[in-house]
């Protein structure tokens, strides 16, 4: 398992180092050259494959255009994925001023929001700044969002929360990560 703010080491669609196929592909059969495997699928560099980033965007654009009912709750679909960020308590007028958690990561998101994965503890209502890591396809975007909801996560000293992207420029860079238009 992928431990918070740590980006997965290699690609999980490289069916097994004997096949080198790529699961990533529906209908068909994509076989990456060795060389591609050994620059993409086999290291951290695999989000920059063009096989993934394609399919990562049509897999989030499709699922946030089926039929999708969540009793009202939710405008968008949230898509798994995991990027490394920091979190930050803001002031009343939204400006960043103390560090909470370097080793933050999200868990899942979308256009409207993300549920995120900390070290400590995040209280409902507060505003908290958030920048995303070098991994992103915005590299160290920053952000406001507001906590919707925190809960206790299934391993010791880490906590789930829920936050609301405050911003139409967070949305609509967020929307373009996943390749779905806001």
């Amino acid at each position: 398992m992928t431990t918070a703010g740590e980006p997965p080491k290699k690609c999980s669609y490289l069916c097994t180092d004997e096949e080198q196929a790529c699961s990533m592909t529906k209908g068909g059969i994509y076989l990456p050259l060795k060389e591609h495997i050994e620059m993409f699928c086999k290291t951290p560099h695999f989000l920059e494959c063009h096989q993934y980033v394609r399919g990562s965007k049509i897999g989030a654009k499709t699922s946030l255009e089926e039929d999708y009912r969540d009793n009202g709750r939710r405008q968008f679909r949230r898509i798994a994925d995991l990027l490394s960020l920091s979190l930050a308590n803001c002031d009343e007028a939204g400006r960043p001023c103390q560090l909470i958690d370097g080793n933050a990561c999200t868990v899942d998101l979308s256009p409207g929001g993300m549920r995120l994965e900390s070290h400590h503890r995040l209280s409902t209502h507060d505003l908290i700044s958030f920048t995303f890591g070098p991994h992103f396809s915005t590299p160290n975007l920053t952000g406001v969002g507001q906590i919707m909801w925190s809960t206790a996560a299934n391993e010791p000293d880490l906590f789930h929360a829920g936050l609301a992207f405050l911003d139409a420029t967070t949305k609509q860079a967020i929307g373009h990560h996943m390749g779905v238009p806001v």
